[in-house]
C-alpha cells in the first residue's frame, strides 16, 4: 500500500476508492463522503465484511503496491484471487489496476471493484471455500508444515519466545525463573541469585519478551556505570537489541538517576541493593518504581545481616505491604523464615520414617493455626506405608515453602544447590605455586618485611589506624609479588615510613617490571607444553596480572616463541572470539578489568601473576572459567609467587586460600559478605606475620561452616521453591521441539523462500541471510517493514551457531522473521482454503470420481477479555500461564462426503501426498481447482458443495471435541489447572489472614480467568480443502 494525501483531507471522487485507516483495520475502500465523515467498507474475507462511518481525520487516501493481494468478482459474482502487477492513474482520479489470477490470467480492474483484506483477519476457511474462492494447495503445503512446527516449538518454551530466540544455552534455573515471570500478570521481581548464576540474562529474557508482547512498551536499564558497557554487549550479542537501533531500549548509568531518567513501562535496576540507603530507596528510583508497569530488581546482597537493604528493595516491589514496615519487625520476619527453613531441611525424602514423624509433629507445631498444615499432618498420620508418607512430607514441606516465604516475588538460587544439576563440581582443582627466585625481588621482600614489622607495632600502638595500615600492606604485598612499582609518595600512616617505602622501591629496581614479565612468560610456555598432549593439541592458558603495564611485556616476551598464539589484555567478544577459536596453544592476558564479565568456560589453566589478598577477586578470576558450560574437568591454577626459604606473607595468603577457604575447589560467592569481616581479621594476621596467619585456618573453616548452615536454613523455603523436576521438564521439552533443527528449517524455509520467494544466501558455517526482492509474494507495505528486522543480518537455525557467532540471530519464535512469518500466517488467508484436482491413472473414470476434505485444527485455551485487565496487569502473561497448563495442540482429519472420517490407509496416503503441479513419474498429475472452477461443478453443482463445506466444517468440529485425544487433554488441562490454583489458594488463605490486601483478592479473580480459559478451550479451523480424485482430466483449459 503506497500513500498519497494527508490524514483528514477530502478527496472529491464519485466513484469507491481506496483508504488507510489509522487503527488496526489499516485499510478499507471508501464509498462515500459527506464532508465531515466517511462510509468505509472492511473486506475480512469472501464470507465477511463490513461498513463503518469514520470521521475524515482519520482517514486517507491509498494506493495498492505490486504484489498486493486482492479480491473481485466478475458477472457469474464468483469471488476471484489475483496480485497487482500494474496500475493507470485515470483522469478522474480513479486508479485501474492490471491484476494477474492465477495461470497467468491478467485482466484490468477499477479499484471500486477491487477488495482488499483488512488488518484483522475475521475469515472461516470452510465459508471460503464453499464460496469458490479456493487457493492452490502449494500454498496449503507451505503453510501448515510451518505452522505446525512453530506452534510446537512455542508451547514447549512455554510462550516464552523472548529466551527460545535469544542466542543463549537454555539452562534449568534460568528457564524457570523467566517463567515465573513472565507467567505472572504481575510483574515485579527481585532477582537475587548468587553471583554468576544468570541474573542478566534472566532480565533480558524478560525484557525482550516485554518489547515483543507490545510494539509500545519501553524499557529502561539502570546498571553500575562501570556495567553499562557489559549490559549492552549483552543485549546485543544474546537477545539481538541495541540501543543504538531499538528506540524504546534505554540504558542508563546509577549515576544518571540524578539528572533525571525517563519513565518506561519496564525498569530493570542491576545491583539495586547500591540505590538503597537505609531501608529508604533513592527518590528519583522510587519514583521510577511507582510509574512502571513492570519492575525488576537485582542484587544478590544476602539476606542475613542487609535487612535494611532487602526491605527498601521489597518496598519498591510491594510497596502495599512492605511500605512502612518496621525494621524490626522485618528482621523478625527475617529470623522466623529461618526457623522455617530449619524444619523444611529435615522433611526431605530420604529421611527416616522417625525423622519425617518428628518433623511433621513440629510443623503441626509451628503452624498450629494452618489448617492445611493440620489436614497435611493427619493425612501422614494416617497411613503405614512409608514411601505415602514421603509423598505426604513432601507435599507439606512445598506448601510451607510457597506460603511462608518473605515474599513469593523474589526468585532465588545458589551454585550450592544446581551443582551436579546444571553445574559440575569445581574441584579437585590442580595447585602448581612457581617461585620466582629472582634476587631484587628477595630483597625488596626483606624491605617489605622491615615495613612490616614497624607497621605493626604502629598498629598495636595506635588501634585507630590499625585498618589503613592493613590496607597498605595488602596493597604493598600485590604490588611486590605484581612486579609492580611501589608508590613510595603517600602520605605516611606512621613516623619513618617514607623511608621503608623508599627502600621497597630501591630494591626492585627500574627494571623490576620487565623481569617480571620474562619470568611469568617463561612459566606460561612451560605449563602450556605440559598441558599439551594426544587429547589437547591447542591448550589454552588465562594469565591475570593486577598490574596492566606488565601485560604488554609479558606479550613481547611469548610472542617470540614460534606456534604460540597470543592476545592480549583486551576483553572484547573479538579478542575472545579468537582466543578460543585459536588452533595452537594460546594465551589471553588480562588485566583487572578481565576479571568480571567474560565467559572463558573453554579455557584450561589460569596463572595467576599475583593473588591479591582480595577473595572476592580471586573468585571472579576463577569464575570466568568455573561456569556453566564447562565440560574440560576442574581447572589447573598456576600461581606465581616471590621464592623464599621460609612461610613468606605470600604462601601463607595461599594456604589459606587452599586449606581454610577452599576457594580452587568450592565457589565462595555465597558467602561474599561475610568474607569481608574475615578478610580484615585475615590481613590483621598477615600484619602479625606468616605464622599468625596460618594459625587462623581452622577458624576460618569454623565461621565459614556456621555461615553455610545459616544459608542453608535461610535459603531454604527459596531453594524448595524453585522446582528442579518442573525446570528440567521445560529445559527438555526445548530441547525435544528443537532437536531436529534441518527438519525445523525444511518447514519453516520453504513457506518463506519457496512460498514467499524471499532471496536466500548462504553464508557458510551453518548461517544464511534473506532479502526482499522483486519476486517476494507480499505487497512492500507494510510487510517489508515488518520483516526489515531479519534482512541484511547473518541468521541461524541452529543454536550452537548462534553460540559462537554473536553476529548470527537464531531464527526461533520470538525473531524478527517469525514473528513476522507468524504475523503473516494468521492474517493472510493464502492456503487456508485450497481445492485440488488429483489426477491418478487408474483413479476412475467419469462419475466416479471421489471427493474428500482435509481439516487442519489448532486447539488452546479460550480467549480471555482484556477489558478485563488493570493497568500494569499482563493479558500476554496470562496467556502463557494458560497455555502452559494446556498447550495448544493441532489435529487434521480426513472426511469424505458421507461426513464420516477417512481410515483407509491407501485412501489417506493419496490424499496426504503433497501438491504435484508437474506429472509425476507414474503419470499422476494434480490441478487447482480455484481457477478451474468448471471442473469442481463437473463433480458437484455450486449449492451442493457449498453445503457439503459447511456440513462437513460442522460435523468434523463435533467429532473433534467428542474424540478422545481431545477429551484426554481437555482433562489433562483441568487437572494441571486445578492442581496449580489450588496451592495457590492456600497460600492465600493464610496470607490473607496475616495480611489481607487488595492484590491478594485481584490475584484470585485474574486465576478465575485462567481456570476459565483452560475449561473452555478454543477451537479454530486454520485450514480446510477439498481434493477430488480420478483417473481422468476433464476435457477444456488445463
Amino acid at each position: 500500500m503506497s500513500l498519497c494525501g494527508g490524514w483528514g483531507h477530502q478527496i472529491d471522487l464519485r466513484k469507491p476508492y481506496f483508504v488507510e485507516v489509522a487503527d488496526a483495520r489499516g485499510i478499507g475502500l471508501c464509498l462515500s463522503t459527506d464532508g465531515e465523515g466517511a462510509e468505509v467498507e472492511f473486506f475480512y474475507s469472501t464470507s465477511r465484511q463490513e461498513r463503518a462511518c469514520l470521521p475524515l481525520k482519520l482517514i486517507r487516501r491509498a494506493y495498492l503496491a505490486r504484489q498486493t493481494r486482492v479480491y473481485y468478482r466478475l458477472d457469474d459474482e464468483r469471488w476471484r484471487m489475483g496480485r497487482i502487477r500494474d496500475y493507470l492513474l485515470e483522469d478522474d482520479g480513479t486508479v485501474t489496476y492490471e491484476v494477474r489470477a492465477p495461470n497467468h490470467d491478467d485482466r484490468d480492474v477499477p479499484e471500486s471493484s477491487l477488495r482488499v483484506r483488512c488488518g484483522a483477519y475475521g475469515g472461516d476457511p470452510a465459508e471460503v471455500l464453499a464460496l469458490g474462492a479456493a487457493e492452490t494447495q502449494r500454498w496449503f503445503d507451505a503453510r501448515w508444515p510451518a505452522r505446525e512446527s512453530l506452534i510446537a516449538l512455542e508451547e514447549a518454551a512455554q510462550g516464552l519466545t523472548g529466551l527460545v530466540s535469544a542466542s543463549v544455552e537454555i539452562v534449568g534455573h534460568q528457564a524457570d525463573a523467566v517463567r515465573r515471570i513472565l507467567h505472572d500478570p504481575l510483574q515485579r521481581y527481585l532477582l537475587a541469585d548468587e553471583v554468576g548464576l544468570g541474573k542478566t540474562i534472566e532480565a533480558c529474557a524478560v525484557l525482550r519478551q516485554t518489547l515483543i508482547d507490545d510494539l509500545n512498551a519501553t524499557a529502561l536499564v539502570l546498571a553500575p556505570d562501570g556495567l553499562v558497557g557489559q549490559w549492552a554487549r549483552e543485549l546485543d550479542e544474546k537477545f539481538g537489541l541495541s540501543s543504538s537501533c531499538e528506540p524504546r531500549l534505554t540504558l542508563r548509568g546509577h549515576s544518571d538517576l540524578d539528572g533525571g531518567v525517563q519513565q518506561a513501562s519496564l525498569v530493570v535496576v542491576d545491583e539495586a541493593h547500591r540505590l538503597i540507603h537505609g531501608a529508604k530507596p533513592h527518590e528519583s528510583l522510587a519514583r521510577l518504581a511507582r510509574g512502571a508497569e513492570k519492575l525488576l530488581l537485582l542484587s544478590a546482597t544476602p539476606v542475613i545481616g542487609h535487612e535494611a537493604a532487602l526491605l527498601g528493595l521489597l518496598s519498591l516491589l510491594d510497596p502495599e505491604r512492605w511500605a512502612g514496615e518496621p525494621i524490626a519487625r522485618f528482621r523478625a520476619h527475617i529470623e522466623q523464615a529461618q526457623e522455617y527453613g530449619r524444619l523444611l531441611l529435615g522433611l526431605r525424602p530420604d529421611a527416616s520414617a522417625f525423622v519425617l514423624k518428628q518433623r511433621v509433629a513440629a510443623a503441626r507445631s509451628t503452624f498450629a493455626d494452618d489448617v492445611f498444615v493440620k489436614a497435611f499432618a493427619h493425612e501422614f498420620e494416617s497411613t503405614a506405608d512409608l514411601e505415602t508418607k514421603k509423598r505426604i512430607a513432601g507435599r507439606l514441606r512445598d506448601y510451607v515453602a510457597d506460603t511462608y516465604r518473605i515474599h513469593h516475588r523474589i526468585i532465588r538460587a545458589r551454585r550450592s544447590d544446581l551443582e551436579g544439576w546444571e553445574f559440575q563440581a569445581r574441584g579437585p582443582a590442580t595447585l602448581r605455586e612457581e617461585e620466582d627466585d629472582d634476587r631484587a625481588l628477595a630483597e625488596a621482600s626483606i624491605a617489605l618485611e622491615d615495613w612490616r614489622a614497624q607497621a605493626r607495632l604502629h598498629a598495636h600502638a595506635a588501634p585507630e589506624t590499625a585498618s589503613a595500615i592493613q590496607k597498605r600492606y595488602a596493597s604493598l604485598l600485590l604490588a611486590v609479588a605484581a612486579g609492580a612499582p611501589v608508590q613510595s609518595h603517600v602520605p605516611d600512616l606512621f613516623p619513618g615510613e617514607a623511608e621503608l617505602l623508599a627502600a621497597i622501591e630501591d630494591a626492585q629496581g627500574a627494571d623490576v617490571a620487565e623481569r617480571r614479565a620474562a619470568f611469568i612468560a617463561s612459566i606460561a610456555q612451560r605449563h602450556l607444553r605440559f598441558l599439551r598432549g594426544p587429547s589437547l593439541a591447542a591448550p589454552k592458558l588465562v594469565v591475570f596480572s593486577s598490574y596492566p603495564d606488565l601485560l604488554p611485556q609479558i606479550a613481547r616476551a611469548l610472542k617470540a616463541t614460534a606456534g604460540l598464539a597470543v592476545f592480549e589484555g583486551r576483553a572484547d567478544s573479538s579478542a575472545i572470539s579468537a582466543f578460543r577459536a585459536a588452533g595452537a596453544p594460546a594465551v589471553l592476558l588480562l588485566g583487572r578489568a578481565g576479571e568480571e564479565g567474560l565467559n572463558l568456560h573453554f579455557a584450561d589453566a589460569i596463572l595467576h601473576a599475583d593473588l591479591p589478598v582480595d577473595i572476592s577477586r580471586i573468585e571472579q578470576r576463577i569464575g570466568r572459567l568455573d561456569r556453566f558450560g564447562r565440560t574440560k574437568g576442574p581447572i589447573r591454577h598456576i600461581i606465581v609467587s616471590p621464592a623464599a626459604e621460609d612461610h613468606t606473607p605470600w604462601s601463607a595468603w595461599l594456604c589459606l586460600l587452599r586449606d581454610a577457604f577452599h576457594i580452587f575447589n568450592h565457589p565462595v560467592s555465597d558467602l561474599q559478605f561475610v568474607l569481608q569481616s574475615i578478610e580484615g581479621e585475615v590481613l590483621a594476621g598477615l600484619l602479625d606475620g606468616p605464622s599468625a596467619a596460618i594459625g587462623l585456618t581452622s577458624e576460618v573453616q569454623t565461621r565459614i561452616g556456621v555461615e553455610r548452615t545459616r544459608l542453608d536454613e535461610q535459603y531454604a523455603l527459596d531453594q524448595l521453591a524453585l522446582s528442579r523436576e518442573s525446570a528440567r521438564d521445560l529445559v527438555e521439552a526445548i530441547e525435544a521441539a528443537e532437536a531436529d533443527e534441518a527438519d525445523l528449517e525444511n518447514r519453516v524455509d520453504a513457506m518463506l523462500t519457496k512460498t514467499l520467494q524471499f532471496k536466500r544466501s548462504d553464508l557458510g558455517g551453518g548461517m544464511f541471510n534473506l532479502q526482499w526482492s522483486r519476486e517476494t509474494q507480499l505487497p512492500e507495505r507494510p510487510w517489508a517493514e515488518k520483516f526489515a528486522g531479519a534482512f541484511q543480518i547473518p541468521l541461524t537455525w541452529r543454536r550452537r551457531v548462534s553460540l559462537t557467532h554473536p553476529e548470527a540471530r537464531l531464527v526461533r519464535p520470538g525473531s524478527a522473521m517469525i514473528d513476522a512469518l507468524q504475523g503473516l500466517l494468521d492474517w493472510d488467508d493464502r492456503g487456508s482454503a485450497f481445492a485440488t484436482w488429483r489426477f491418478e491413472p487408474g483413479g476412475g473414470r467419469p462419475g466416479e470420481e471421489r471427493l474428500a476434505f482435509q481439516l487442519c485444527w489448532i486447539v488452546g485455551p479460550g480467549a480471555m477479555d482484556a477489558s478485563l485487565l488493570r493497568d500494569g496487569e499482563s493479558g500476554d502473561a496470562l496467556r502463557r500461564f494458560a497455555q502452559s497448563l494446556s498447550p495448544r495442540w493441532t489435529f487434521t482429519q480426513h472426511v469424505g462426503p458421507d461426513l464420516e472420517p477417512i481410515t483407509d490407509p491407501a485412501w489417506l496416503s493419496a490424499l496426504q501426498r503433497p501438491f504435484r503441479p508437474e506429472a509425476a513419474d507414474e503419470g499422476g498429475r494434480d490441478y487447482n481447482l480455484g481457477s478451474r472452477p468448471d471442473w469442481l461443478r463437473s463433480v458437484v453443482d455450486r449449492q451442493s458443495f457449498a453445503s457439503l463445506c459447511v456440513s462437513v466444517r460442522d460435523n468434523a468440529l463435533a467429532r473433534l471435541t467428542a474424540s478422545p485425544e481431545y477429551l484426554a487433554r481437555l482433562e489433562a488441562g483441568r487437572l494441571a489447572s486445578m492442581r496449580a490454583l489450588e496451592r495457590r489458594v492456600r497460600r492465600r488463605t493464610v496470607q490473607a489472614g496475616a495480611h489481607p490486601s487488595h492484590a491478594l483478592e485481584r490475584e484470585a479473580q485474574l486465576d478465575e480467568m485462567v481456570a476459565a480459559a483452560v475449561e473452555c478451550p478454543k477451537v479454530r479451523l486454520d485450514c480446510v480443502g477439498a481434493i477430488i480424485v480420478a483417473g481422468h482430466v476433464p476435457r477444456g483449459r488445463l
